[in-house]
């Protein structure tokens, strides 16, 4: 059961990064405890192909216009584990044309985007290990996402690169039952030069983090999370400010047929000049298998960021809320449907604003070989902003094809 409860987490897994292709937001990365590194298991090269089409593809800048595009992604790994060391290089690439009915209209249609990694992994002792982490990640923004997220008249697309350094001292002889993991992050956000916006959320920022687990028994395990970043804006010291976040809870297996993750808890912002702010977060999550052929997910979580997509706030609350099904009708067919409702408060000196997204989604795979699968996809996203009077639907539906080699 245990095992078939693991097939079916990951067939729902890979069905929220099908979703995840309806909306192009970048989100920055520093620590994410629960990534599976040094996987022999995955395949060294794979290679997709993708066609898509979008009925509203420039909302604040022209609306009705709609797009098809073709796309290229590709990305591998080398993992090698050795007795002391452990090594895993990681890079992907993605190339995307956008194909407009509208001909004479002037933007951006070209967008790719590229990110290695290089992870290591020391063994001290049978306990204790470093991890010492570089990556690169080079960008270009979708038009009406990151920071042009919510400004009209943009025709051109913002291009971020991002260095990041992190060392992680880890303790535990076996992770998934005890572990304490300590790390500092050193990260680096830059934004070329090409809207007038565009170098307000260059960003440096330094992350320490300290996670730990301990398992209580086969079904319960404590979570414990706390977290220091340091943000530095180059051209908006304004915003400058210094972030602590505390989350503590549980996972918990009931029966054997679900899974429930509740955390929760408190954050502050520290500021020079602007008052401090500070509230509660969370992360929520419940995945409930009734069958060894479905799947449900429901998840919850609330989050305090800086310097996404607004210069003026100096907080932005973000609460975002999601349901998901996946069903496998065989080994080679499912499907599964995604619903999202999500809210964000831009909390500016001035006033407040908030916005509001709705997005859902149905999906189908089919397996073609062990090494080969399609993918179809329908969706659409409403966008509400009470500020600028935002209001704008988008259609989406896109096909792709991967194999691994």
């Amino acid at each position: 059961m245990f095992k078939t409860l693991l097939n079916i987490l990951f067939l729902l897994v890979s069905f929220r990064v099908a979703c995840a292709d309806f909306s192009s937001d970048i989100a920055e990365l520093l620590f994410e405890p629960s990534e599976k590194f040094y996987d022999k298991t995955k395949s060294p090269l794979s290679v997709k192909l993708g066609a898509s089409y979008i009925d509203n593809y420039v909302p604040l800048l022209a609306s009705d216009i709609s797009a098809s595009s073709v796309s290229l992604f590709a990305k591998g790994s080398f993992v090698s584990k050795k007795e002391v060391h452990w090594l895993e290089v990681k890079f992907n690439g993605k190339l995307n044309q956008y194909f407009l009915d509208e001909m004479d209209l002037k933007v951006d249609d070209k967008f790719a985007a590229i990110d290695i990694g290089i992870t290591n992994r020391f063994f001290l002792t049978k306990r204790f290990a470093v991890d010492l982490n570089v990556s690169h990640r080079t960008l270009d923004e979708y038009i009406g996402t990151g920071i042009s997220k919510f400004r009209s008249e943009i025709s051109i697309a913002d291009t971020v690169s991002i260095n990041q350094g992190s060392v992680s001292l880890r303790y535990g002889a076996d992770t998934d039952f005890r572990s304490v993991i300590l790390t500092f992050s050193k990260s680096d956000r830059d934004y070329r030069d090409r809207n007038i916006y565009s170098d307000l959320f260059d960003l440096e920022q330094d992350v320490i983090s300290l996670y730990s687990s301990f398992r209580l028994s086969d079904l319960t395990q404590l979570i414990a999370q706390i977290e220091y970043r340091d943000l530095k804006y180059q051209f908006a010291s304004s915003l400058d400010s210094q972030f602590y976040k505390a989350l503590t809870g549980f996972e918990w297996f009931p029966g054997g047929k679900s899974k429930v993750l509740a955390l929760v808890g408190v954050y502050k912002r520290q500021y020079i000049s602007i008052d401090d702010s500070s509230g509660i977060n969370w992360e929520l999550a419940v995945d409930y298998f009734p069958r060894e052929d479905l799947s449900i997910n429901i998840a919850s979580e609330r989050r305090s960021t800086s310097g996404e997509s607004s210069e003026l706030a100096v907080d932005t609350i973000e609460e975002d809320n999601k349901f998901e099904m996946v069903y496998r009708y065989s080994e080679q067919w499912w499907w599964g449907v995604f619903v999202e409702n999500k809210k964000i408060d831009f909390q500016e000196l001035a006033n407040n604003r908030s916005t509001e997204e709705v997005n859902y989604g149905l999906s189908f795979r089919i397996n073609v070989l062990d090494h080969s699968l399609i993918d179809m996809a329908i969706g659409s996203s409403h966008t509400q902003d009470d500020f600028n009077k935002t209001d704008f639907i988008q259609n989406r539906a896109n096909i792709s094809w991967l194999y691994e080699f």
